[in-house]
C-alpha cells in the first residue's frame, strides 16, 4: 500500500486527475499580433565599477607583437565586491526563468502581460539589495586601499599597484545602477501617411521576423525543459552498484520554478508542450527532495513517468528550430 503522495503520482500516470493549467494553455497557431498585445519589452541595465585597468606597453613583456596583444591588471578583488557580482548574476537568473530573450540585445527581455507586476517587483527588491551591498563595499574601500597598499600585498599587482587607479567612495558609489524600463514593440504607424504600400511591406516584415522570434524563444523552452526532464531522470536512475544516487533540495525547487514560470511564456502557444509540462507539473506536484531520498517506491514511479516525457520532448527538440536570429533594427521599440 502506497503513501498519499505515492498514489497521487500513480493517479497523474494514469491520467485519473487533471493539474491546474490542463486545458489552460494559450492557443495552437497565434499569430504575431496576438503575441505581441500579450507581451512588452524590459530593458534591463547594470551599471558596475569598471575593475580592469588596461596596461601600458612599457608595464609587461610578451613573445609578441603588443599591438596585437592586451594586457589589464585587476582592481579590488574582496568578498565585498564578489557578493555584488554574485547578486547581479542571480538578478540575471531570476529574470531569465520568468522571461523570453528578446532576441534584441543582451539586457533586453520579452516579458508577458501577466508577469510585469511581479517582475518589477523582483526588481525593484532586487536593487535595493544591490544598493546596499554597494554601500558595504565603498564603506570597505578605505580598508581595501589600505590592504593593497601594504607592500607584502599590493593588492597582489605587485609593482603595477598604482594608488591613481582606486576611487573614492563617492566615485564608487556613483559608479554602481540598477535601471530598467518597460516599453512596446510597434511597426512604425507613421509610414502610413506617407506610402500605404511601404507601410504594409514593412508590417509583413516585421510580422515574419516575429514569428522566427516565437520560433526561437519556443525553442529555447523545449530545450531548457528537456535538459531539466534528462537530469531529473538521470538522478532518478540508481548507480551500477543499485545505490541512489543524491538529490539536492535546490535541483528540485528549480525544476519547479521553470514548471510554474512555463505557462505565460509559452507565448507561441505550444499545446503539445504545454501538455507534457502539465504532465510533469502533476507528477511533482508535493514532491520534495527529501521524499525522494526516503521513499524508494515514489522514485520508481517518478522515473517511469518522467522516462516517457523525456522521449516525447527529445522528439520535439530534434525538430525544433536551429536557426539563430537577430532582431536588431528589425523594429521600433517606443
Amino acid at each position: 500500500m502506497g503513501t498519499p503522495l505515492f498514489d497521487a503520482v500513480r493517479d497523474v500516470l494514469k491520467g485519473d486527475v487533471r493539474t491546474e493549467s490542463d486545458g489552460a494553455g494559450v492557443p495552437a497557431g497565434i499569430r504575431p499580433d496576438d503575441t505581441l498585445s500579450r507581451s512588452v519589452l524590459l530593458s534591463v541595465n547594470f551599471r558596475s565599477f569598471g575593475q580592469s585597468r588596461k596596461l601600458k606597453e612599457s608595464e609587461y613583456t610578451v613573445d609578441a607583437d603588443k599591438s596585437k596583444v592586451r594586457a589589464s591588471k585587476r582592481l579590488l578583488d574582496s568578498k565585498e565586491m564578489a557578493a555584488i557580482r554574485s547578486h547581479d548574476g542571480k538578478t540575471r537568473a531570476m529574470l531569465e526563468v520568468r522571461t523570453l530573450p528578446s532576441m534584441f540585445r543582451e539586457g533586453m527581455y520579452l516579458v508577458p502581460i501577466e508577469s510585469i507586476e511581479r517582475i518589477d517587483e523582483i526588481l525593484s527588491e532586487r536593487a535595493d539589495e544591490r544598493t546596499n551591498l554597494v554601500l558595504v563595499a565603498a564603506g570597505a574601500l578605505a580598508n581595501i586601499m589600505y590592504r593593497d597598499s601594504l607592500p607584502a600585498d599590493q593588492g597582489g599587482l605587485g609593482g603595477l599597484f598604482r594608488a591613481s587607479d582606486y576611487p573614492s567612495e563617492s566615485q564608487l558609489r556613483a559608479a554602481y545602477s540598477l535601471k530598467w524600463s518597460w516599453s512596446e514593440i510597434i511597426t512604425p504607424t507613421r509610414l502610413k501617411g506617407i506610402s500605404q504600400a511601404l507601410f504594409e511591406r514593412e508590417r509583413a516584415k516585421a510580422e515574419e521576423t516575429w514569428r522566427e522570434a516565437i520560433a526561437a524563444g519556443q525553442a529555447m523552452l523545449t530545450e531548457q525543459f528537456s535538459e531539466l526532464v534528462a537530469h531529473l531522470v538521470d538522478r532518478l536512475t540508481p548507480e551500477a552498484d543499485g545505490s541512489k544516487k543524491k538529490f539536492k533540495d535546490s535541483s528540485i525547487e528549480g525544476f519547479k520554478l521553470f514548471l510554474d514560470t512555463f505557462s505565460p511564456r509559452n507565448l507561441g502557444g505550444d499545446a503539445e508542450l504545454q501538455a507534457l509540462v502539465d504532465r510533469a507539473r502533476g507528477l511533482m506536484s508535493g514532491v520534495s527532495g527529501e521524499d525522494l531520498r526516503k521513499q524508494e517506491g515514489l522514485r520508481d514511479v517518478l522515473k517511469a513517468g518522467f522516462s516517457e516525457i523525456k522521449s516525447a520532448v527529445s522528439d520535439m527538440v530534434q525538430k525544433a528550430p536551429k536557426r539563430q536570429i537577430s532582431l536588431e533594427d528589425d523594429w521600433a521599440a517606443v
